[in-house]
Order: structure tokens, then sequence, then C-alpha cells
């Protein structure tokens, strides 16, 4: 009986069981365990973190694995898309080593939603009038 499920919660370390507080956090989804141990490992359901966690997180990754997140989820892409996440870029170097690749990274959305881009070193390729207007029609502010 009930005595059972207390046990079985207590041995499993899963939280499902246990009564729920007064009070919710607001990244809590009521009636649902979001967090859990199984198998001593900690299982997140990374889809219901809130706006604002997740976007701590994914400020600690570099531009070209926030790119990656635009294709985990619809939820995951709004939150990548997020301005303060493309404050600065480095320019790939693959872009410094051929002209290709340099005009291939404006052509993408990438470049709409920077804020800042570094250039941090010589091009391998003479640069001329059409790479520096690349250059200044980004939207820098």
């Amino acid at each position: 009986g009930h005595e059972s499920a207390a046990i079985k919660s207590s041995e499993s370390n899963h939280c499902c069981l246990e009564p729920e507080p007064k009070e919710q956090m607001s990244w809590e989804n009521k009636g649902r365990c979001q967090l859990g141990v199984k198998n001593d490992k900690l299982e997140v359901d990374w889809e219901e973190l809130p706006f604002e966690m997740l976007k701590q997180i994914f400020d600690y990754l570099e531009p070209k694995d926030i790119r990656n997140i635009l294709l985990v989820s619809r939820k995951w892409k709004t939150v990548a898309e997020e301005p303060s996440l493309w404050t600065w870029f480095n320019l790939p170097e693959k872009c410094y080593k051929k002209e290709e690749m340099f005009f291939e990274f404006f052509e993408g959305s990438l470049p709409l939603k920077l804020q800042g881009l570094v250039l941090n070193r010589h091009f391998d390729f003479q640069l001329n009038d059409d790479h520096f207007k690349n250059l200044m029609d980004l939207n820098l502010s």
C-alpha cells in the first residue's frame, strides 16, 4: 500500500512519489516530476527548463554550438535566437583561409544577429571591395 510507495521512493531517490511542496518554483511542472534519479544518474527534462535558465546555459556556448542548438527544438531555437547570445563573435578560421568560406559566412542568417565581429588575423587571400561591402553591411551596434 502506501508504505511500500514510500519505501520505493526512498530506495530509488525518485521525486514523483514525494508529497508536492505547498509553493512550487515557476519552472516546476505541477503534478509531474522533472528531475529524478535513476541508476545513480540525475535525469533532467531539458525541454521543461524555463527560457531564462536555458539562456544562461547557452551563454557559455560558442556561436558555432549555438547554431547547432537552433536545430534541437522550437523552444531551444527561440532561446538561441536571443540577441544577447550573439553579442560578439570571432570570424571563423575557415573564413580567413578561403574566399568562398568568407562569402558563405555572410550568406547565412548568423550575421543578421551579430552585434560585434572580431577580426583577429590576416586573410590568406587579397581583400577587395566585395569583402569590405559584406563587412560594412553588418548592422553592428
